[in-house]
């Protein structure tokens, strides 16, 4: 039975990536790309042009809204995947969902998640922790998110990007593996 998968970007927003990943994850139902520009490919020179325009236009908190808003107009989402702030973002708003909107969701390295703690989120979320992050220590993070209900933490051998070829940290062969872990999740093999 085919599925509602939605996809929510980085600070990058659509690119080849999101391209690559909605192609591979097609087969498995309907796949959605949210971003923060509204569609619209962006061409950032690298990762600190594209962050001072992500913060520039609201950051993590308008992403969030923007999300919840889009997702009170369609279908329950059944599987989310979300990468940096798109994770972050997730994180927010299932901590937030006057009703259910979303039933599971995997968010990659969401570092705001940081200033989160607090939230719970409704829904069944794996997070997926770097080996380590420039600004903070990973290992504090899970310990403050890892007891919570429905949350599963794990860390994974590459750095914070390693899904997108945007990246400086872009990895081919972490991101194979991971996105085989999610047709395996999406198909109820793990």
């Amino acid at each position: 039975m085919p599925v509602n998968i939605l996809i929510v970007s980085d600070i990058f927003g659509l690119n080849d990536s999101t391209d690559f990943i909605s192609q591979f994850l097609s087969s498995l139902g309907h796949i959605k790309v949210f971003d923060p520009y509204e569609t619209q490919k962006m061409h950032f020179s690298d990762e600190q042009q594209a962050y001072d325009y992500f913060t520039s236009i609201g950051g993590v908190n308008n992403y969030a809204d923007k999300l919840i808003c889009s997702l009170q107009l369609g279908e329950v989402v059944d599987f989310a995947i979300g990468f940096s702030v798109g994770g972050s973002a997730l994180w927010q708003i299932s901590s937030v969902m006057q009703k259910p909107l979303i039933k599971r969701q995997m968010c990659f390295y969401p570092n705001q998640v940081r200033h989160m703690t607090h939230l719970s989120p409704q829904c069944a979320t794996t997070v997926l922790l770097p080996q380590s992050e420039q600004h903070f220590c990973v290992q504090t993070l899970a310990k403050n998110i890892q007891n919570k209900a429905l949350v599963d933490v794990s860390f994974v051998e590459a750095l914070h990007g390693f899904m997108n070829e945007s990246s400086q940290y872009f990895n081919a062969v972490a991101r194979q593996a991971w996105l085989d872990k999610i047709k395996d999740t999406v198909q109820g093999k793990n």
